[in-house]
């Protein structure tokens, strides 16, 4: 598998043991003895170097530069569909953080659910519950011809360059966060944007406030909803975590109730916060950011601005304001 340009997908499928998958799934055993199909994937990041001459084609490099896991689990219903959409809902929204297509997604969900299948209507299996299934995931990021070394491994995806896995609660990990959840929601559907070429990623963020490094092919960037300013995803993620950002949400109890039974959700700023609060907190300081920068008539930043961290003492300056941000608080500013 593989649609988009320098990138490729593998995947391998098998039974194991099910002290070998790591998953709070495992301790849910149903007392109406139906089956449970448990999954974990095992996804692998690989930069593939290009062969230097025809000859080495074969033999091209392949280095593992990450790696991951994640389980899902689903009780089969009897409908292929319905049960592709379950498994969807545990694993998609990772497999859209490896940059997979939907069909791309759709075709790895369908053979493992048929793999599972499968062995579920094995008479030596009849007694097996759950059915532990590993999904082997290889994300390859390619060298393509005349590109450099270096700049392959600027944009390959690795996990360290995603949103913290265990932002999604549903995914038993290693790594853990006490984060309130409305921190963690606002992480989970903050919009990212894969970048496809370099025209995009300078358009969408020349550099990076955080890391200082550009927008490249294969970055993810988020811009923040208020404020106006774009970020790679995984460093406003692992920042707003760190700093201990506040985040308040205002639930429209008006709204209409969408078929998924949650109510829309904005997420803001809390203005009440005060700065002895916000410092003790390591937050951004909004009436820091107001002293320091230039207030348009239409409240934009008008020029380079510095943002505090908090009582760490570190301090980040943003390259280039967008001129289309209307609020002239920043990082705390959702």
């Amino acid at each position: 598998m593989g649609s988009k340009l320098g990138y490729a997908y593998d995947f391998q499928l098998a039974m194991v043991g099910a002290d070998e998958i790591n998953s709070k799934y495992k301790s849910k055993p149903r007392d109406d003895g139906l089956k449970t199909f448990l999954f974990e994937f095992r996804t692998n990041f690989i930069l593939k170097k290009r062969p230097e001459n025809l000859e080495e084609e074969d033999e091209a490099a392949e280095v593992i530069i990450d790696s991951e896991r994640f389980d899902g689990f689903i009780t089969p219903s009897g409908d292929e569909l319905r049960d592709c959409v379950r498994l969807s809902f545990m694993a998609r929204y990772r497999l859209k953080e490896y940059w997979m297509t939907e069909d791309e997604i759709k075709f790895l969900l369908n053979k493992t659910l048929d793999f599972t299948r499968n062995i579920a209507s094995d008479p030596q299996y009849v007694s097996l519950n759950p059915i532990p299934v590993v999904v082997c995931l290889e994300v390859k990021t390619v060298q393509q011809e005349g590109e450099p070394f270096n700049d392959a491994l600027d944009r390959a995806i690795r996990a360290e360059h995603l949103v913290p896995l265990y932002n999604w609660s549903v995914a038993t990990t290693v790594e853990c966060s006490s984060m309130p959840k409305e921190r963690r929601l606002f992480l989970i559907f903050l919009k990212r944007v894969r970048v496809e070429n370099v025209e995009e990623g300078m358009a969408l963020m020349p550099v990076c406030p955080i890391c200082s490094r550009s927008g490249a092919i294969g970055s993810q960037i988020s811009t923040l909803p208020r404020c106006g300013h774009a970020f790679h995803s995984h460093c406003i993620a692992r920042w707003i975590e760190e700093n201990d950002v506040p985040i308040k949400v205002s639930v429209n109890r008006n709204a209409p109730v969408p078929k998924s039974g949650y109510h829309p959700s904005k997420f803001i700023y809390d203005p009440e916060i005060g700065k002895e609060d916000l410092l003790e907190k390591g937050a951004a300081i909004s009436c820091a950011v107001e002293s320091l920068a230039t207030k348009g008539s239409d409240y934009s930043l008008q020029s380079r601005a510095t943002f505090f961290f908090g009582p760490s003492g570190k301090t980040m300056t943003l390259h280039e304001d967008n001129p289309n941000a209307t609020h002239i608080t920043h990082i705390a500013t959702f």
